[in-house]
């Protein structure tokens, strides 16, 4: 412990980078929570699973209905709709030409849906169908309350469903998970594309040396302000579809 004392008391210029990466991880954080005080942030995630491929099918004697028609391929895609602002999101608060909405691919049928999960009984969602699928209803939704919805469908994968929806004076509905460095694989994208588009071992060596200096402080002092927006933009465990397996549908009841 002495020695890493000693170390850092003769590197003066270590301790003011320790000090500004301290700093601007407080700064990030006070700014990201300011922003989602009373922002209506209505995000998604979905997984799907294959309940059965057209290949099943095929077995001799072997045959899958539903409503008087066969079904080749049958796939489960688990949806959660939830508020990852601070600000209360009304179902009135959502753009009637835009409205929460799951709707099929193209020669994808939705067969069934159902909702599988919500944070609260007095979330009150409902599912209406409609000319292109399916419309989520609501009365409100606060801040990390939602609902996971399970849709049957003929599609391959959950990339056969579409969703939508945007809030008044917010933002359109988009993906809810954050991906590991997100904000420093944001920030050198272009030069990480560039790097990738280099064949040859000895030119992406040369350039990787060239770069390398002048991309280290701030990919250094990026680093922690991007662990730091990952765990203030982290899954919710409940709307976690890969990990959770959910038994109650309400909290509540």
């Amino acid at each position: 412990m002495q020695k890493i004392i000693n170390f850092l008391n003769a590197n003066p210029w270590l301790n003011l980078l320790f000090l500004i990466l301290a700093i601007a991880s407080i700064f990030v954080s006070v700014i990201l929570y300011l922003r989602s005080r009373k922002e209506k942030i209505l995000v998604y995630t979905s997984r799907g699973f294959n309940l059965i491929h057209n290949s099943v099918v095929r077995i001799p004697g072997l045959s899958v209905r539903y409503e008087n028609a066969n079904i080749d391929t049958l796939t489960l895609t688990k949806v959660a709709f939830w508020n990852k602002g601070r600000g209360t999101i009304n179902n009135a608060d959502i753009a009637p030409t835009d409205r929460l909405s799951i709707s099929p691919q193209e020669e994808v049928r939705i067969l069934n849906a159902g909702i599988a999960y919500q944070s609260l009984t007095a979330n009150n969602f409902s599912l209406e169908k409609s000319r292109h699928g399916i419309i989520v209803n609501f009365d409100y939704i606060d801040f990390h309350q939602g609902v996971i919805i399970d849709v049957y469908h003929t599609g391959q994968n959950s990339g056969s469903i579409l969703f939508g929806g945007t809030v008044k004076g917010g933002h359109a509905l988009h993906s809810g998970e954050i991906p590991e460095d997100y904000l420093f694989d944001k920030t050198f994208e272009p030069i990480i594309k560039k790097f990738k588009k280099i064949d040859s071992i000895i030119p992406r060596l040369l350039l990787f040396i060239i770069i390398l200096p002048i991309i280290f402080i701030p990919a250094v002092i990026l680093m922690p302000i991007d662990k730091v927006y990952g765990i203030m933009n982290r899954l919710p465990s409940e709307f976690d579809l890969g990990t959770k397996v959910l038994k109650s549908k309400d909290k509540n009841g």
